[in-house]
């Protein structure tokens, strides 16, 4: 049997081992958790940068659609009447879309996000109206697209389909059968 005293070095060489080892794995999770959050840093930040060039890319690309559109509601503004009405109203839509145009391509992706999230808390109305207005139009440009990409938005294919719905005879329900038979009893 052992002794109190060496009993207690025995807990004591025990105990810091015990602490020693602890102390061990605690700065194996610290270095794994330091590796690991480099790893994903360097994950995110190429995610990011490929994100953000894809984005100046397509920036970009609209840019160059809106400049287009721009272009082309000044021409057909230059082809009306000098003083009519709607000469002006394209004429003014021409300008508002060429000035977007012009800053989106002197901004980043990151500063229009600004410039636009400022615009939505000075403006919250106009924004919402304009986003409304926006999504009408996208929805309108897709809907025209899958039409033209099916061949449906065209006239014969239209004057197809209505020759097709005008030939189909319409069935009565049973109701409406019932119903006249009654009626007319």
């Amino acid at each position: 049997m052992q002794e109190p005293s060496q009993r207690r070095q025995t807990d004591q060489r025990s105990s810091e081992t015990d602490r020693q080892a602890s102390r061990d794995v605690q700065n194996q999770a610290d270095t794994a958790a330091s590796r690991i959050r480099e790893e994903v840093g360097g994950q995110v930040e190429n995610a990011k940068s490929t994100l953000v060039d894809r984005a100046e890319r397509e920036k970009g690309h609209l840019a160059g659609s809106l400049s287009q559109t721009a272009d082309a509601l000044k021409n057909s503004a230059d082809n009306l009447d000098e003083n009519s009405t709607p000469r002006q109203l394209l004429s003014e839509a021409a300008s508002g879309l060429r000035s977007i145009a012009d800053e989106m391509e002197g901004k980043s992706v990151g500063e229009l996000a600004n410039s636009l999230s400022q615009f939505a808390r000075r403006n919250p109305a106009a924004f919402l109206g304009g986003a409304a207005l926006a999504g009408f139009a996208i929805s309108r440009f897709a809907k025209a697209s899958r039409d033209d990409q099916t061949g449906s938005g065209t006239p014969q294919a239209r004057e197809s389909t209505t020759a097709r719905q005008t030939a189909t005879p319409t069935s009565t329900s049973p109701e409406t059968s019932a119903g006249a038979t009654t009626s007319g009893a």
